[in-house]
């Protein structure tokens, strides 16, 4: 069973990836 607490924790995981590859692709230009 995937609780509201998992999917918060998932979500924000993906989200902070999504940053940095965001930030390492601005980096190399």
């Amino acid at each position: 069973m995937i609780t509201s607490r998992d999917v918060i924790k998932v979500s924000a995981r993906f989200d902070g990836y999504l940053e940095n590859t965001h930030r390492d692709r601005h980096m190399q230009v």
